[in-house]
């Protein structure tokens, strides 16, 4: 009897070993092989993005080493972005293959809508010093690249009447502007020497084209439009997608003689300067122009140049304001690059101002070298708003899609190098050049929307097809 109880305790024991034994193991397995629905993690190499928490459902922060196919999100900085192709290695926020979306937050009943917009959210919002003249720009060491980006000015910004749309209504029948980009404006102007070159024209992200240039002559009339069919192309596909297009008359040079001579004698007379207005208006009404935009450079305070541009832009305006047509004037930037303001802008009268529909300021060429700073741009803007009175709306702002010195076009300076779209300059063809880059772009055309009526490019054709700096803008104004 002692053997069998024995034998069955021992046999119980045993038993029990081995179901313990039993449970260790299986934890262990199921340590190792977790199941798909408790999952958080994703394998390596597939994609970060589209792995997300049940509890935060936010994008993951991107990863170098990780590849991105289109339609995947990712937090970067703060941020959220979509990329548009496959990529691997491309900073989002520094690439056009990623696309900024907005960062979701919880309504009142518990769903997920996007975040209002703020002024003083996480983009950059810089503001205004007099006295501040530090750019962002690269050093002068031209034994590396500089890695310059826009700082951000003084945090005080001068109190300012709200900005509102100044632009005349269109005529009936005639095509509204961009609708996506709001009243902030987005200007390009295309240069009638490069016919070949409309694939540039990213209508999605312009609100006017500027084609340039009619000529004047000295007895107040206009050469033959250079170009005729291409501004005709351009007006067509402007208009099939709500963008405007103007004539604009003058520019720099003629043929490498400057025209400012020609400017004072085309209008030296009330019967050449109704000539010439009439000339003008019968030019928009040949092609369809939609305005005109006068590149008188420049009219000069206190001369008679004064007194003939003024009279001049009165005409235009009330010839063209009754069609619904704009007017609009090319102005020097106001400032050089410390700041300090040229005397020259005064031409630019209370009375001119008031006719135009706004003004597009030329903050580029400063100099031979760092030509066109974020901060040579906000103290031109200042100038403009504070000094002259001119209504934030009335101000579209000037970027180059150049360097200087040399004038190369941004487009070569990519295709020479392709770090140059993520700097504000390089080394090219042994020289050290400087131009804006994609966040410089990026930073004005965030200052522009807050702060003036917009953004105006010279030119669109400099443009790169791969990282282009007009999809930044267009994206910046309309976000």
């Amino acid at each position: 009897m002692w053997k069998k109880s024995a034998w069955l305790r021992l046999l119980l024991i045993l038993l029990a070993i081995g179901v313990v034994l039993g449970i260790m193991l299986y934890s262990l397995f199921a340590a190792s092989n977790p199941s798909d629905s408790s999952s958080s993690g994703i394998s390596a190499g597939s994609s970060a993005a589209s792995s997300t928490s049940a509890d935060s459902m936010q994008p993951g922060e991107w990863q170098s080493e990780t590849v991105y196919l289109p339609g995947d999100q990712v937090s970067h900085e703060g941020k959220q972005y979509q990329a548009l192709e496959e990529t691997q290695g491309e900073v989002p926020g520094q690439s056009d293959v990623w696309q900024e979306v907005p960062a979701p937050s919880p309504s009142p009943d518990g769903a997920s809508s996007p975040a209002p917009e703020s002024s003083a959210g996480g983009s950059p919002s810089p503001s205004h010093s007099p006295a501040a003249t530090a750019s962002a720009s690269p050093s002068g060491n031209s034994s590396s690249r500089p890695t310059a980006s826009p700082t951000a000015a003084p945090t005080a910004t001068p109190a300012r009447p709200q900005a509102s749309p100044t632009e005349s209504a269109p005529a009936a029948g005639s095509q509204p502007s961009n609708p996506v980009l709001g009243y902030r404006k987005s200007v390009a102007y295309y240069p009638s020497w490069k016919p070949a070159s409309l694939s540039r024209l990213r209508y999605n992200c312009l609100t006017h084209v500027i084609y340039a240039f009619a000529i004047p002559t000295e007895d107040g009339e206009l050469l033959p439009l250079e170009n005729a069919a291409t501004a005709r192309q351009i007006i067509r596909d402007a208009h099939k997608n709500g963008v405007r297009v103007l004539l604009a008359v003058g520019g720099w040079s003629y043929q490498g003689v400057p025209l400012e001579s020609t400017f004072v004698k085309a209008t030296e007379t009330a019967e050449k300067r109704e000539k010439l207005a009439a000339s003008l208006v019968a030019m928009c009404d040949d092609f369809g122009f939609d305005g005109i935009d006068m590149d008188w450079e420049y009219p000069r305070t206190g001369t008679a140049s004064q007194k003939q541009y003024e009279s001049l832009m009165l005409s235009l305006a009330k010839k063209l304001h009754p069609q619904g047509r704009l007017l609009t004037t090319a102005v020097i930037g106001g400032v050089d690059a410390s700041g300090h303001s040229y005397y020259d802008t005064s031409a630019h009268t209370p009375a001119v101002i008031q006719a135009v529909d706004w003004i597009n300021v030329m903050a580029y060429d400063a100099n031979e070298g760092e030509h066109s700073t974020f901060s040579f741009m906000t103290n031109c803007y200042y100038h403009w708003r504070n000094t002259r009175g001119v209504p934030a709306g009335k101000i579209v702002l000037g970027v180059p899609f150049y360097a200087r010195p040399g004038g190369v076009s941004y487009d070569a300076l990519v295709k020479a190098d392709p770090q140059a779209p993520y700097h504000d300059s390089i080394r090219y063809q042994g020289t050290q050049v400087w131009y804006n880059g994609m966040e410089t772009i990026r930073q004005k055309a965030w200052f522009a929307r807050q702060n003036a009526g917009g953004v105006m490019i010279w030119e669109v054709t400099q443009d790169s097809p791969t990282h282009s700096l007009l999809k930044v803008i267009g994206e910046t104004l309309s976000s």
